[in-house]
């Protein structure tokens, strides 16, 4: 039934459309994001270079979370209409997560659509590869919102990792195409990082004082437990010794105002990590972003069978470098100590990350231009 529902649904959408698709194509390429209500670094780092490169070409960036209540739901069907509206008039449509337009509806046949996934690596299952758990979609669900469909191109990080992004988008091998996300020519740029850090520090001046550890988990469905661990992690933490910095998914609504702890929404997670000494993370796709820079990460994993229950994971987690604690005791005993194997942390970018691939942005604008002609 729900199935019939969405389809009728789609068709009256698909009906309208065909007027929006009298629409001239113009020389535009559109940028569509449900992961936050500002552009990622990769959207506005790729929409610059393409400026650069091409100076007619037109860019559009729409960027709107879902969020739940009747009214937030209202509001995101008319911003499908703005997404129409500029998808029917692009060359080239560029998303970093799930677009029901783009996948439910029948586009020109000159549009151009390419997923640059917005995590790094292959860490924690998504899409297709979680259909009928607790953490993913039911088989009705993904079937009636035609889940990833209609992509002509998926980038992903590494030869290591295009078989899990082949499984998470039901994609053909032919889709795939390796190409780092724009956001590594950052993470390695050691001048542009510690410009970043220092520009936090001056901000938080506490940041010069104590030993910086960065939290930065991933998001839950139920955030409960999360929000709970969060807790007993700022009451255990020693403020006479370090900085907590609590680094929240962009699509979290856990909320805590505690002012023991620092939280700064204005920067990435990465680059707040830029300024830490030590990053505490869990599953989250941010530890390959903080691998990049050479970070030493740790991994407070309280709730690992219940995740690998409810979600799973592409890389078992204990290939990832860093000790994996389900105690805060044994999680800050671990920070402490003054040995860390750093080579491991190298050799596991080099594996996830295509290090020949040096200018990411640059290559990732020569495909959208190529394919697009």
């Amino acid at each position: 039934m729900l199935y019939i529902v969405m389809q009728i649904i789609f068709l009256g959408l698909d009906f309208l459309y065909l007027f929006i698709k009298l629409c001239p194509r113009r020389h535009k390429v559109v940028f569509l994001s449900r992961q936050s209500n500002k552009p990622s670094s990769d959207i506005l780092l790729v929409q610059k270079r393409l400026h650069e490169t091409d100076p007619q070409i037109e860019t559009v960036i729409l960027c709107r979370t879902l969020d739940s209540g009747l009214k937030n739901k209202i509001s995101y069907i008319f911003h499908m209409f703005v997404q129409m509206y500029h998808i029917a008039t692009s060359e080239t449509a560029v998303l970093d997560s799930y677009c029901i337009v783009i996948s439910c509806l029948h586009h020109k046949k000159s549009l151009k659509v390419i997923q640059m996934w917005h995590g790094l690596g292959c860490f924690k299952k998504f899409g297709y590869s979680v259909l009928g758990k607790s953490g993913g979609s039911s088989l009705k669900i993904a079937r009636a919102m035609h889940m990833h469909e209609n992509y002509d191109m998926v980038f992903t990080s590494s030869k290591h990792t295009v078989k899990a992004f082949m499984e998470g988008f039901n994609a053909r091998e032919e889709q795939m195409v390796i190409a780092p996300l724009p956001k590594v020519d950052l993470l390695r740029d050691k001048k542009y990082m510690n410009d970043r850090a220092e520009e936090i520090r001056n901000r938080h001046p506490e940041m010069r004082r104590k030993f910086n550890i960065v939290y930065a988990p991933t998001f839950r469905k139920d955030e409960s437990r999360l929000e709970e661990a969060i807790r007993e992690m700022i009451e255990y933490t020693d403020f006479s010794r370090y900085n907590l910095i609590l680094c929240l998914h962009p699509v979290s609504r856990i909320t805590i105002e505690d002012p023991r702890i620092i939280v700064d929404r204005d920067f990435y997670s990465y680059e707040m990590a830029a300024a830490g000494d030590a990053v505490i993370s869990d599953y989250s796709a941010t530890t390959y972003e903080m691998a990049i820079m050479d970070k030493k990460i740790y991994y407070y994993v309280f709730d690992r069978e219940l995740y690998d229950e409810e979600r799973g994971f592409y890389t078992p987690l204990d290939e990832f470098p860093g000790t994996k604690c389900r105690d805060l005791k044994t999680l800050f005993a671990e920070i402490e100590k003054p040995d860390y194997d750093q080579q491991a942390v190298r050799d596991f970018v080099d594996k996830y990350i295509d290090p020949d691939i040096r200018d990411c942005c640059g290559h990732i604008v020569e495909l959208i231009l190529k394919k697009k002609n």
